[in-house]
């Protein structure tokens, strides 16, 4: 049995909470509009509120614009439960998803949203992205199986007791011996402090395909090092220059809906995470090649 995310929706928060414990309850799935799309919602695990909240906000508008730019297959790093999934769906269903997620909680509900879609060119790996191969540590919050904000690095959030998990962390290479790409529009990186070992797992995918990299890059967390910060970002910022790509601040409407415009950073703001600065992590990091059709697709400063 399915049920409509419209008929969901009329209602206020705490009620639709309700409805959707009873639906799991018999069975049910619910069945929202992404685009021109049906899309189903599995209700189980803690992924299922994610996607029944998923809204039409500037990352879509974002995406829109730069497949413009470039084609090829969305590369999803830090997939969590398929929000950029569901982004790319909303714009274009046949566009090539891969995603990739250390948390097999959040890596298991991508897969099951893209089975029971019948996404068969869409595909999540359940591994973290790096520089080797080896067993890392995933920090997570306390009682949250799908923590948005869970992190690979030990002492990105000082003080904040964890739960932990052991994943598994692949360099990209392996991927690309064993899984047919021919191309790469955009690869989008979320990793909650981790980015730098990200792009070191990814150097062979800037050379050989030239993607744009849509990229958050962490203020530092209260009572954290900033030194140790600054040093990190100033090694993501080296390695883009010496892979010939520029890096852009992304600004956003107030209301998350767009994108303003994009700004070209030579250095990363050395700065303690706050509700002035909180939605100014995310960058582009775009190929030198690439810089004229970014001026006439965005507002660049």
């Amino acid at each position: 049995m399915r049920v409509s995310m419209y008929i969901i929706s009329v209602f206020p928060r705490l009620i639709r909470r309700i409805l959707i414990k009873i639906l799991k309850m018999v069975g049910c799935d619910v069945v929202m509009r992404l685009g021109e799309f049906d899309f189903q919602v599995p209700l189980w695990g803690q992924g299922a509120l994610t996607s029944l909240n998923w809204e039409k906000t500037w990352s879509v508008d974002l995406y829109t614009k730069l497949l413009q730019i470039n084609d090829g297959i969305f590369i999803d790093i830090g997939a969590n439960v398929g929000q950029s999934l569901m982004d790319i769906l909303y714009i274009n269903k046949k566009l090539r998803y891969i995603g990739f997620e250390p948390n097999p909680s959040c890596s298991s509900y991508i897969d099951e949203l893209i089975r029971v879609n019948n996404l068969d060119d869409h595909s999540v790996l359940t591994t973290a992205i790096g520089e080797q191969y080896s067993i890392l540590t995933l920090y997570l919050e306390m009682y949250s199986n799908t923590d948005t904000s869970a992190t690979l690095i030990s002492n990105l959030r000082p003080g904040r007791e964890y739960a932990k998990k052991y994943v598994t962390c692949i360099n990209f290479d392996i991927i690309l011996n064993c899984i047919k790409i021919d191309n790469v529009s955009i690869v989008k990186i979320d990793v909650e402090g981790a980015e730098l070992e990200v792009l070191h797992g990814i150097g062979n995918i800037l050379t050989k395909f030239r993607p744009i990299v849509a990229i958050e890059v962490l203020f530092s967390a209260k009572n954290s090092d900033l030194s140790l910060m600054a040093e990190r970002n100033k090694n993501v910022l080296n390695i883009a220059n010496d892979n010939g790509y520029e890096i852009y601040q992304i600004v956003k409407s107030k209301d998350l809906k767009f994108v303003l415009y994009v700004m070209k950073i030579d250095a990363f703001k050395s700065e303690y995470y706050n509700d002035e600065n909180k939605e100014l992590c995310d960058y582009l990091m775009v190929p030198l090649e690439l810089k004229n059709k970014l001026v006439t697709t965005f507002d660049v400063k």
